[in-house]
């Protein structure tokens, strides 16, 4: 069985899919959503409940939405040392949603095990590589460049 867990930590909700991928086209699927306002537990209670209703199976991989990117994310990248650094580094561009994912990544490494490849998929990556027209504010180059000022959609 190939199991794929998606994880997208909202600002207010935290929906985790558990798929079945070995039946190919058509996916099973275990879904869960969970206002995060209304549920005082931690990522790593609400993960073991989660898998407690899925039947207890493990997942092979783990997908993560993760709403800002920053600059360097051009696309899905799997989550290491520097990657969970560069989504660190990104969270004063969303808030309310990198700080959250991040906790999911750590909840889920301390779940499954480092061994266990977790994936960033990143909102921002889609316009990762935008025209400069479309991605920069029409400011001096000067000011764009010391702040980092640019359109990420």
């Amino acid at each position: 069985m190939t199991e794929v867990l998606t994880v997208n930590a909202g600002s207010s909700t935290i929906r985790l899919d558990l798929f079945d991928c070995s039946e190919a086209p058509s996916l099973n699927r275990v879904s869960h959503v969970v206002h995060v306002g209304s549920d005082k537990r931690t990522p790593g209670q609400l993960l073991k409940l989660f898998l407690q209703s899925a039947g207890n199976r493990p997942p092979n991989l783990i997908a993560h939405r993760v709403v800002h990117g920053g600059p360097c994310r051009s696309g899905n990248r799997r989550i290491d040392a520097a990657v969970e650094a560069k989504i660190a580094e990104a969270a004063h561009l969303a808030p309310l949603h990198n700080p959250m994912a991040l906790e999911w990544v750590r909840a889920c490494r301390a779940q499954f095990g480092a061994d266990t490849p977790q994936i960033a998929c990143f909102d921002t990556a889609e316009f990762a590589e935008i025209p400069a027209i479309a991605r920069e504010y029409p400011l001096p180059a000067a000011l764009r460049q010391r702040w980092r000022l640019r359109r990420y959609g």
